[in-house]
């Protein structure tokens, strides 16, 4: 969870950052 509160600057649009599983992080849109 810390991770999306480093590389998203706005925790209101957690849709932006999706989980990938087995792979981390990963941006969307």
């Amino acid at each position: 969870r810390w991770l999306r509160e480093k590389i998203e600057p706005t925790p209101d649009k957690p849709e932006r950052i999706i989980t990938v599983r087995g792979a981390g992080y990963r941006f969307e849109g």
